[in-house]
Parts: structure tokens; sequence; C-alpha cells
């Protein structure tokens, strides 16, 4: 797998955010294509003028189409991360079995939901940390390879920091799932998340996942 970003979209109000809003998304995709990359993911935020993307490779490529045609109308970031499934198995030590690469699947019959979590640890040292994130890593990726859960996880370059995107049944299911999850149990208070509710973009041919 190459580098991978997550592109972050923000449209400034006006009277033709919607243009705007696809604009970016098709200038997005067009510059990765041109620039031998690959879009993985594209999400609307719903109830937001706004819109985030997993690129691999090229995102320097999409961000110039994107900002070039509509600069003025929006704000543009950039953060880089990596695969969890390379930080479950190199860092963590979860078993290959779980660690292969990420299908990229998430189905149309569910609700989508985007989780940014941000993990502290005050009171617990490093080693104990890390045991705490190889189970919760252990049982999100259990989720995946069972069948029971259509999700795709990411961790940001350089930080506690991990993007979930997860399909669920409904709000009540997803806010069930966060409060059993191991590291939930170990350090509730010290986990921070932000949860949106997404809707999946069209990617365009070309452009999708091997």
């Amino acid at each position: 797998m190459g580098d991978l970003h997550l592109i972050d979209i923000r449209v400034n109000p006006g009277a033709y955010v919607k243009d705007v809003l696809f604009g970016c998304w098709m200038n997005l995709q067009e510059g990765v294509r041109k620039g031998g990359g690959k879009t993985i993911w594209g999400f609307k935020i719903i109830g937001e003028n706004r819109i985030i993307s997993i690129i691999e490779n090229a995102v320097e490529a999409g961000a110039e189409a994107v900002n070039a045609a509509f600069g003025d109308h929006t704000e543009l970031s950039c953060t880089p991360l990596r695969s969890y499934e390379g930080l479950a198995e190199h860092v963590l030590g979860v078993d290959k079995t779980l660690t292969e690469p990420s299908p990229h699947r998430l189905g149309n019959d569910g609700r989508l939901f985007w989780l940014s979590f941000n993990l502290e640890y005050r009171g617990m040292s490093l080693p104990d940390f890390l045991s705490s994130w190889k189970a919760e890593a252990q049982s999100v990726l259990n989720l995946r390879a069972s069948g029971k859960m259509e999700l795709d996880i990411f961790k940001v370059v350089g930080q506690r920091n991990v993007h979930l995107f997860i399909k669920c049944p409904n709000h009540e299911i997803m806010d069930d799932i966060i409060f059993t999850l191991p590291i939930m149990k170990d350090l509730g208070n010290q986990i921070h998340i932000v949860t949106k509710s997404i809707m999946a973009l069209e990617v365009s041919s070309g452009q999708t996942q091997d």
C-alpha cells in the first residue's frame, strides 16, 4: 500500500454550496487519477458543507486540483494516515490472521458513521496502554473478519488518533458497540470520540480500490 491521506474539504457558506461540493469531489478524484493515485473513499458529512476522502498517493495532485478550481470557496486540510492493519501487526503484535489488507467494503443497507478517536493514557504505563490497545484492535478486526460488521479503520501518523468508518443498522446499536469496546472499559474517561453521520460518495470508474 502506498502513502495514505485523509483530505477534509469544508465549503464556505454560499448560494452554490451543492455545486461547489460536487465540483470539489470530481476535481479531487481527477487530480488524484492524473497523478497516478487512487481514491479509496469519499464521504459527505450529513448536515454539513463538508466532504472527506481517503486517498492513496498523489494527494498533492488532488489537493491542487481542488484549490485551483475552488480555493476561494473552500478550506482544505490533509492528514497523513497509515493502515490500522499495519499498526496492529507491527506495533501492537496482533496475529497476522487478522491483519490482512482491508477489503475497503461498506454496504448500502445501513447507516454509515465516521468516528474519530483520540486516545490518552494518563496513569497507565506505555506497555499497559499498548496491551489494552492490542485487545481493542483484536476486537475490532475480529468483528470485520467474522462478517459481523463492515468497517474500515485508519490511524493518524505520529498521533494516538484513529478514524473508523463503519456501517451499522441504527444509532442505538452504534452506541452499544462503542461502550463495550475493550479500550473504553479500560480508559473510557480518556477516550475522546467525535461521531458524524455520513453518506458514501460514488467513486469514479478507474478510481476504486483493487
